[in-house]
């Protein structure tokens, strides 16, 4: 059963043994508490006699947001409720469409600003090559990081390569 309708729950496969909660608060500036208490609910409303897989941040471990303090509350709440669970922390995933993503606003926002950091970056494929190795009936914990970018080149790269795959597209 996958739960959420974004772009996490878009690419994962129906299994009768896994719950893929994949719903929930997925902008890291959100600081509403209701979205938060939506989302404490939605995970206990959750059959407890499946294996559970919740969908958490790496951010947890460098930010003390509303969000990763949020976070934080969730990946207790499945320790203390669900007997058989996998956390996966993430880093910043590189496909989908949701606007609130790192990657996809600065994308979509030409006049935002790149800043001079390190990123974690999660390609599709490294995700449903760790999503293949879940195990029921266990109690996980996941961190799945991807590849280290320096934000400036990642970006100017991005737009190369779209370019690139794309140039054929506008030829007259």
């Amino acid at each position: 059963m996958v739960i959420g309708r974004g772009d996490i729950a878009s690419v994962l496969t129906d299994r009768e043994d896994i719950t893929w909660f994949a719903s929930g608060v997925s902008d890291s500036s959100e600081n509403r508490k209701a979205r938060f208490v939506r989302e404490l609910k939605l995970l206990m409303e959750q059959p407890k006699d499946r294996h559970l897989v919740y969908f958490s941040s790496l951010s947890i471990y460098y930010s003390n947001s509303p969000y990763t303090r949020h976070k934080k509350v969730m990946e207790t709440a499945v320790r203390q409720n669900f007997p058989s669970y996998t956390i996966v922390r993430l880093g910043n995933i590189e496909w989908g469409h949701n606007p609130n993503t790192w990657i996809n606003y600065i994308t979509n926002h030409k006049d935002a600003v790149i800043q001079n950091v390190w990123r974690h970056v999660v390609s599709y494929d490294e995700f449903q090559y760790w999503m293949n190795y879940i195990q029921v009936n266990t109690r996980n914990e996941m961190n799945i990081p991807g590849k280290m970018v320096w934000v400036p080149d990642y970006f100017r790269e991005r737009k190369v390569l779209i370019t690139e795959q794309n140039k054929d597209w506008y030829k007259v």
